[in-house]
């Protein structure tokens, strides 16, 4: 709701009130977070701009690396003037920023740049990160749509790996999933990445 609502939200006459203009989905490593980012904005049929936050770790980085693409609200891929009556429609935009606790702190850090894009965005920005505690993401979540993940545990796992193993044709019985799933310490990524070496040497 809030992804489908924020150009009505943010970009109309009306005030927003308190409402966030980012989201931030926290939690531990391999449980989804950027998939379900992803998944968001295409099933809203958003362009997706992905960027890694490590690699742009300071705010000249930052600044360099984004340009102004929270300037503008859409993302045409025609712009010929042959083409102009066969325009596509204009897609809406979604700045993904993943691994954000990988940025540094301080007046001339990442944070304090992305802080500062989050207010003039003129799209809805995702910031993801691992490490919901660090002092760096405290000082950013107040200016987010705070959304934390936990790791499910290994029978809710188990369950759900024995059933994809079913539809991809990988007869997994349920004690063994919940063993693959306690050796991958409940990591839903690793014990799917397990899943698929098993259906490849089978």
């Amino acid at each position: 709701i809030w992804l489908s609502k924020w150009e009505q939200t943010f970009l109309s006459s009306q005030k927003p009130g308190n409402q966030p203009k980012a989201a931030l989905l926290s939690g531990p490593p391999g449980i989804g977070k950027t998939t379900t980012a992803l998944l968001v904005a295409a099933e809203q049929n958003r362009e997706t701009l992905e960027f890694n936050a490590s690699d742009v770790r300071s705010k000249k980085a930052l600044g360099e690396g984004l340009g102004d693409i929270t300037g503008s609200q859409t993302l045409s891929f025609t712009s010929t003037a042959s083409t102009a009556k066969k325009r596509p429609p204009k897609k809406k935009r979604v700045l993904i920023m993943d691994e954000v606790d990988g940025m540094g702190a301080g007046d001339r850090s990442g944070i304090t740049e992305l802080i500062k894009m989050i207010r003039t965005s003129k799209i809805p920005i995702i910031c993801i990160c691992n490490d919901r505690q660090s002092q760096k993401i405290r000082s950013l979540a107040p200016y987010c749509l705070d959304l934390k993940y936990r790791r499910p545990v290994k029978s809710v796992i188990a369950r759900r790996t024995v059933e994809i193993g079913g539809l991809e044709g990988v007869d997994v019985e349920y004690n063994a999933a919940e063993a693959i799933s306690e050796s991958c310490g409940n990591d839903i990524r690793q014990v799917l990445n397990m899943l698929q070496m098993w259906g490849e040497k089978k």
